[in-house]
């Protein structure tokens, strides 16, 4: 059965590279879409529609309107840094706050601005045996806020040339622990394959026992091969 409100949204991210100098570098980017929503307003059930003594509902007497749908434009901006092995960076989402009242009135439903700060580093190391093999090691932070909500992930992931997995622990501030997140991941020349579970660990975990996420990930434009480029699994 599907849900009372219908959303349905579409980006396109553009990205630029800037070399400062052989230590420092940044991607700058930017995030364009539209999003959809439809309300199903005939699924609604008001305290008219119910008898008091059986709880039977039977249809209400108001008028349905005419549009219970909105369509509004979404921005967003990022940029990312690197100063050797350190990298920082930050993304605000829903720059303009849009609206997302379905019915036109007085009342606002501002959709607030998503702030994301991250950073972290990341180590080369050396597996020596039989079959020698270097790999990265790269422990990072991630803050987010939205709203009157703050959360922040720790966590680590580790690199063996197109291989990436990692482990993330999520606390939403001022309450209990939320979820463990695991990730794994190929990376090759021109395309990203990723997977990641959510393990809840809060009292939601009664009613969602967690969520799967797949993401497939293709580059367009020249490529540019540097080995001291940080090589961060954005899956």
């Amino acid at each position: 059965m599907n849900g009372l409100i219908e959303t349905s949204s579409g980006y396109l991210f553009y990205s630029h590279h800037v070399k400062m100098n052989e230590r420092l570098f940044f991607d700058l980017g930017l995030q364009v879409g539209m999003t959809y929503k439809k309300l199903d307003y005939g699924r609604l059930i008001f305290p008219d529609m119910i008898d008091q003594l059986t709880g039977i509902t039977f249809p209400g007497n108001g008028e349905q309107p005419e549009n219970a749908s909105l369509l509004y434009p979404d921005f967003g901006v990022g940029a990312l840094g690197q100063y050797d092995a350190f990298y920082f960076g930050f993304s605000l989402m829903h720059l303009t706050q849009p609206d997302e009242s379905v019915f036109v009135g007085d009342q606002k439903g501002r959709l607030p601005m998503k702030i994301t700060l991250h950073a972290g580093s990341r180590t080369r190391k050396w597996h020596r045996g039989l079959l020698s093999r270097e790999f990265t090691l790269s422990p990072n932070i991630i803050y987010q806020q939205q709203g009157a909500f703050k959360q922040i992930n720790l966590g680590m992931y580790i690199l063996e040339k197109s291989l990436a997995g990692g482990l993330w622990y999520r606390q939403n501030l001022g309450v209990q622990p939320d979820a463990v997140i695991a990730m794994i991941g190929i990376m090759k020349d021109r395309f990203k394959i990723g997977y990641s579970y959510d393990y809840t660990l809060s009292k939601l975990s009664n009613y969602a026992s967690g969520s799967h996420e797949f993401s497939l990930t293709f580059f367009i434009g020249e490529k540019h091969t540097n080995r001291d480029a940080l090589m961060i699994p954005s899956l």
